[in-house]
C-alpha cells in the first residue's frame, strides 16, 4: 500500500469499511485525540467520555 492510499470496502455496492496504512491509523487517531476535550468528572481524574463515545 502506498503512503496515504485508502481502500474503500462496500458491501452490496455501499461503502461499508475503509482499509489505510497503520501509519496514516495512527497519525489520525493522534490527530483527533488531540482535538477531543475531555469532560472531567469532579469526583475523579479520568475523564468521563470516551474516545469511542465521542467518535459515535
Amino acid at each position: 500500500m502506498r503512503t496515504h492510499e485508502r481502500t474503500e470496502i462496500t458491501r452490496n455496492g455501499t461503502r461499508a469499511a475503509v482499509l489505510l496504512g497503520a501509519d496514516d491509523y495512527d497519525s489520525m487517531l493522534e490527530t483527533l485525540e488531540s482535538s477531543v476535550t475531555p469532560r472531567w468528572s469532579p469526583s475523579s481524574s479520568a475523564p468521563s467520555t470516551s474516545l469511542l463515545q465521542v467518535m459515535s
